[in-house]
Formats: structure tokens, C-alpha cells, sequence
């Protein structure tokens, strides 16, 4: 391109000296040049802040879908644009839910707990990436969807427990932890609930795992004489680490198990103790 073209463009773009309107930008997010690209994301996320052209810029980021992502997550970090980005998140997010999850797993431990709470407004159709999320290795990611299952709110426990079906006792046993501010009615009660853990169809424990761990201090008594049936065992000492500081009864009966035979066992039995003694 001879310098004169290339000059024109450029004035152009940053037209000629002042603020490049929105159509502008909007045009320069069709370019082939990355840097270009970029540049343009970076000033529609910043007119987010301006009261005039917050509603279009939104707009625009929106049809820019996952390539907004970025620099929207990158502005969750600026107070004056937190709120304005949150919103563009919310609407892009929630066509781009797996692209917003790889964004989770990259921002900072802060950037993440802001990110779960835009997962929680995207609503139902955030509860499949969630689940995965708690799958995690990383306890920060795991908390910043367990910040999304609570806003999320008991409307979605119907969904949440046909995803869990078919999932680990682990995953299971983590979306229990992020759960523990919803008390959904239990059909059945407890006793029923628990004689469930050692049932030979894996969704039927599942679920009773998931509902278990968001009973509360309640199932704490009959989770302690489960620590003596071999074939639930297990799940019992997980479950009261999910139960945390209310299971403490469970104290002596778990310091029991730590010299278990089982390797999985004491292994499960030092998390739970963990999560017991905080």
C-alpha cells in the first residue's frame, strides 16, 4: 500500500485526529489486521462508559460475539466500567458460554468471582458449563461456579440434576459445596436419602449425594452410622466433608478411619477432616 493510501486509512479510521464514531469501529472489527481488531474492541468497550453511546457500543459487542470476550472480561477490572461490562458480558456470554468459561479459567482469582456472578445472570443456559467448571482442579474456578449456581437460584435444581445424572460422586459432591445456599423441599426425607447412597443405580446416588450435601447439620447422625456400612463408606465420609464445620459431631468417628486400610478411604477421611476443622 503506498504511504499516502495507507495514511488516508489511518486518518480515517481515527477520524482524523478526534474519536472514531461507532459505525467506525464497528468497521474496523471486519479488519484482517489482529492489532487493528483489537484496538477497536478496546474503545467499544470503553464507550461502555460513555452515557450516550453505551447502549449502541453493547450492541456492537454483541454481534462481535466471542471476540468481545477478552477485553470485556479485561474491563471487569476498571470500577468505572465493571457494571457496563458485566452487562455486554451477560448478553454475549450467553451465546458464548464455553468461551466465557476458557476466559474464567485464565482471569485472575478477583476477575473470576466477578465472572461466576455473570454466569448466575446468563440463567439456565449456563448450568451445563458450570458443571463442568466444577470439575476443575482449581479450587478458584470451582468457587467462582459455585458464585453462579447461587444466583442462579432453586428454579434451576430440576436442570441441575439431570446434568449431574450421569457425573462423578466428585463432581456430584462439588456441586453440593456450591449449592449449600439452596435448601430444596427433600421428598422422602433423609433416612430414604441416605439407604440411596448404596443404591446399585449411579444416578440414584447422585442425586441423593446432592441432596445430602445440602441438608445440613440434619443428616450429620445417620451419615455417622453409615461410616459403618463398608459399601457407602465412602460416600459418607465425602458428604460430611461437604457438610463442613456442621458435620464436627462426625469428629470421632472419622479420626477412626484415618489409618483405614484403603488408600481412597484416608484419603477421602483427611479432605473431609479438612473441611471439617476449616
Amino acid at each position: 500500500m503506498r504511504p499516502s493510501v495507507h495514511l488516508l486509512l489511518v486518518c480515517t479510521l481515527a477520524g482524523c485526529g478526534g474519536e472514531r464514531s461507532l459505525s467506525q469501529l464497528e468497521a474496523a472489527l471486519q479488519s484482517a489486521d489482529p492489532t487493528e481488531h483489537r484496538a477497536a474492541l478496546d474503545e467499544l468497550v470503553r464507550a461502555l462508559g460513555e452515557q450516550d453511546r453505551a447502549h449502541k457500543a453493547t450492541r456492537i459487542l454483541r454481534r462481535a460475539g466471542k471476540s468481545s470476550i477478552a477485553a470485556l472480561v479485561a474491563a471487569l477490572d476498571d470500577r468505572s466500567l465493571r457494571t457496563a461490562a458485566t452487562d455486554a458480558l451477560v448478553w454475549v456470554g450467553s451465546d458464548h458460554p464455553r468461551d466465557l468459561a476458557r476466559a474464567l479459567e485464565a482471569a485472575s482469582p478477583t476477575t473470576r468471582h466477578r465472572l461466576g456472578r455473570v454466569f448466575g445472570r446468563i440463567g439456565v443456559g449456563a448450568v451445563e458449563t458450570l458443571i463442568d467448571l466444577l470439575k476443575s482442579d482449581d479450587c478458584d474456578v470451582r468457587a467462582a461456579a459455585g458464585e453462579g449456581f447461587r444466583l442462579l437460584g432453586p428454579t434451576v435444581m430440576q436442570r441441575i440434576e439431570e446434568k449431574l445424572r450421569d457425573e462423578s460422586e466428585e463432581v456430584v459432591a462439588n456441586a453440593a459445596i456450591a449449592l449449600q445456599g439452596l435448601r430444596p423441599l427433600i421428598e422422602g426425607g433423609i433416612p430414604n436419602l441416605v439407604l440411596a447412597l448404596a443404591s446399585p443405580d449411579r444416578p440414584t446416588r447422585n442425586i441423593a449425594s446432592l441432596y445430602l450435601g445440602l441438608t445440613g447439620k440434619d443428616a450429620v447422625p445417620l451419615l455417622i452410622k453409615a461410616l459403618d456400612a463398608k459399601e457407602i463408606r465412602v460416600r459418607a465420609v465425602r458428604l460430611l466433608g461437604v457438610l463442613g464445620k456442621n458435620a464436627a459431631d462426625a469428629l470421632p468417628a472419622l479420626q477412626k478411619l484415618e489409618d483405614a486400610e484403603d488408600a481412597g478411604l484416608r484419603r477421602t477421611v483427611r479432605w473431609t477432616l479438612g473441611r471439617i476443622r476449616g
